[in-house]
């Protein structure tokens, strides 16, 4: 789910993905690896963002623009932001 977040926007991903980072820190706490509080700790990113993201989604749907923003991801960002790199190693033909 971490990786189709990248079609709908930046909270998202970093939604899914610290998530998917929790989960993996819940093993190792249940295999005795880490404290219950450290975990704990990074267990309230993925919460208080998916907070965050929840009321971007009404907030911005009541008002009909973006109050909060959540980092749309469009064609045209991605080739805005990474045109330069694929420039510098060759790629061409970015429209």
């Amino acid at each position: 789910m971490t990786i189709a977040a990248f079609k709908i926007d930046y909270l998202h991903v970093f939604i899914l993905g610290t998530l998917t980072i929790l989960f993996f820190l819940l093993a190792a706490h249940f295999f005795g690896g880490l404290s219950a509080k450290v975990v704990g700790v990074v267990g309230l990113l993925p919460g208080i963002s998916a907070t965050y993201g929840a009321a971007a989604v009404v907030i911005n749907n009541e008002f009909g623009c973006e109050v909060l923003p959540v980092g749309k991801i469009t064609k045209e960002n991605l080739i805005e932001k990474y045109k330069e790199p694929l420039d510098k190693l060759g790629a061409s033909g970015l429209k």
